[in-house]
């Protein structure tokens, strides 16, 4: 395996421990931390739920007037509703409940399939390449998901979500997890890590079911699509612009026109990037945080810390600055650093 030269030492004993969980912490004291995070892990993903639907909606509020003026339409509405909420009836106000509207609409519709349409984790993952295990792979997740289970047990207060596990063919050491209670792994990821790993692998991915980070994570992307739809539909003008352009004498005016809308799209593109940057420097990397601490607590700790340094190659921090900065995953030897102190009591869980 690759792994660090740096960390012989801490693998030697690591690999040493095999697959004996270290016993918890008292049952009232992790009790009280578990509802002490998930206090403030709910806070965290509704910051960062309501600033992606603001931000969503400044777009709209922004793309639908050149649109109106653009095709001589009418978009906005909802005048009644206006006038039964007390709330002046001006073209503003129609516009930000207009677009406020439609962004809620998009995420009740997520919402409303996340938990009400049978299947619809599965289609999520059949997306991403996800299909049913065959029946060694399956029998060997099967068999690492009751381990995991098992664990889970010995902490009270803990749920653990209904898991179906899909395989993937995609050549990449990665997995995933998604919906309410669906994971993704590559095939490759079977076949490079050992049973130790790829169960501290599948701990991790279940801490972010039962996180609710998958859920709080399409929320957001059902928000953020309806801005990148508007922008899309403007970058349609905008090309329709530039072909008109080519018309002899007129063309210059058209040219005018496409670049304006362009640089509308270049802003609401810096728009948009906002909530994922700051989403990236604090909510995202702290569920990986958590998730990672999720693993330790039920004993996957020394199997979790191997799998980092295989996934990552044996480079704990090969990122330049600007990755760091657009990185939803915090650098793997921070990761790594968290996971050892944890296991050595030296962090509180």
């Amino acid at each position: 395996r690759l792994v660090a030269r740096n960390n012989n030492t801490l693998l030697l004993r690591l690999r040493a421990q095999g697959s004996h969980r270290p016993h918890p912490p008292p049952t009232s004291n992790l009790s009280f931390a578990i509802i002490k995070t998930n206090a403030k892990r709910r806070g965290v993903a509704m910051f960062g739920f309501i600033l992606d639907y603001l931000v969503n909606v400044i777009v709209l509020c922004v793309a639908i007037p050149v649109t109106e003026k653009i095709f001589d339409c009418q978009i906005r509405g909802f005048d009644s509703l206006l006038t039964y909420l007390n709330i002046p009836v001006t073209s503003g106000t129609e516009l930000m409940m207009t677009s406020a509207v439609i962004v809620a609409a998009a995420v009740l519709v997520m919402f409303f399939c996340l938990y009400f349409v049978p299947g619809f984790d599965r289609s999520l993952c059949y997306s991403y390449g996800g299909k049913k295990p065959n029946s060694l792979e399956a029998a060997y997740i099967q068999d690492i998901l009751r381990d995991i289970e098992a664990a889970a047990r010995d902490i009270p207060d803990l749920e653990i979500p209904e898991l179906h596990v899909y395989i993937s063919g995609q050549m990449q050491l990665n997995a995933f997890s998604i919906g309410r209670g669906s994971i993704v792994i590559m095939r490759p990821l079977l076949q490079a890590l050992d049973r130790d790993e790829v169960r501290g692998v599948l701990a991790h991915e279940i801490g972010h079911l039962v996180h609710r980070d998958t859920i709080w994570g399409l929320l957001r992307f059902a928000a953020a699509s309806v801005g990148q739809t508007a922008i899309q539909f403007l970058s349609l003008i905008a090309s329709g612009f530039a072909f008109l352009a080519l018309i002899p004498l007129f063309g210059f005016l058209f040219i005018w026109m496409s670049l304006f809308i362009n640089a509308i799209i270049y802003g609401l593109q810096f728009i948009l990037r906002i909530p994922a940057s700051l989403l990236a420097l604090c909510g995202s990397r702290q569920n990986e945080y958590d998730a990672d601490a999720f693993a330790v607590k039920l004993g996957f700790g020394p199997g979790l810390y191997r799998a980092l340094l295989v996934l990552s190659n044996g480079a704990t921090d090969n990122m330049t600055l600007s990755q760091r900065l657009q990185s939803t995953h915090p650098v793997t030897r921070d990761r790594l650093k968290r996971i050892v102190e944890i296991m050595n009591g030296q962090k509180q869980v």
